[in-house]
């Protein structure tokens, strides 16, 4: 949610019982008060809903919705008001994931096939409800995220899934930022996972094959690094083993990727 909202932040959340109630989740939302714990739900679940989505003002627009090997796609212009379907599709047939709305809210993000090998970004036009053209795409390996600039909301880069998680830059200054993180932190993956409200501080998670990982808060009027969390402090990572990716040649010629991990 936007800093106004604190303490409340919207959370997805589901009772699991599957004796009572199994198969796929259908979870509600709750604004929860990080500060007391307390909780109400804001949105209740039509029946069929799996991810949520809000727009940057943290209202809930936008849901993903599947029955049976059918999935939808459900859209409002305004809290309170009825969703629509604005497209639907064949969960077997098709790979179509949305991510998160854009910051006009005029379209949303989406993960898709588009009749290529590789899972690209693609914009969803709620007004035509189609899809534009592909705004990137790696020739071997599959978008896994998006990210945008703190202030206008811009897309800034996307993810992909190599033999570990990749970053592409789609602006000059967010690659340099990445490039001086990547001096401080090498052989690690980072993620930047919030920015303080006027850019000027940036949070981190980086972790590796042998490190669980750790957050670093990033001061760029100081231009200093700071570790300030770990996830599992008590793992040595100078006593784990290297997880080493590899490929080999199936019987057809397909390159298949994997992982090998060694007694140190």
């Amino acid at each position: 949610l936007n800093p106004k909202d604190f303490p409340f932040i919207l959370v997805a959340s589901e009772e699991v019982n599957l004796l009572a109630s199994p198969g796929l989740p259908k979870p509600v939302v709750r604004r929860v008060n990080v500060l007391t714990g307390k909780s109400e739900v804001v949105e209740k679940n039509p029946g069929d809903v799996l991810h949520w989505f809000t727009d940057r003002e943290g209202q809930v627009r936008l849901a993903l919705a599947v029955h049976k090997e059918r999935g939808r796609v459900l859209y409002r212009a305004q809290m309170g008001q009825p969703w629509e379907t604005v497209i639907e599709f064949d969960l077997w047939e098709d790979e179509f994931a949305p991510i998160c709305l854009a910051p006009n809210n005029q379209r949303f993000y989406v993960a898709a096939l588009g009749g290529q090998d590789t899972l690209g970004l693609y914009a969803f036009d709620l007004s035509t409800r189609k899809l534009g053209d592909c705004l990137w795409r790696h020739e071997r390996y599959d978008l896994h995220g998006v990210l945008f600039g703190h202030r206008k909301g811009d897309l800034t880069g996307v993810f992909y899934e190599a033999e570990r998680l990749e970053s592409h830059w789609l602006d000059a200054t967010s690659q340099a930022l990445s490039t001086r993180i990547d001096r401080a932190l090498p052989g690690l993956v980072k993620l930047p996972i919030g920015d303080s409200e006027d850019g000027s501080k940036t949070v981190y998670f980086a972790y590796s094959d042998r490190m669980p990982g750790a957050y670093y808060l990033f001061d760029a009027g100081r231009n200093k690094l700071d570790r300030i969390a770990e996830a599992a402090p008590w793992i040595k990572p100078e006593e784990m083993a290297e997880m080493r990716p590899v490929t080999y040649p199936a019987r057809d010629g397909l390159q298949i990727h994997g992982y090998l991990t060694l007694p140190r």
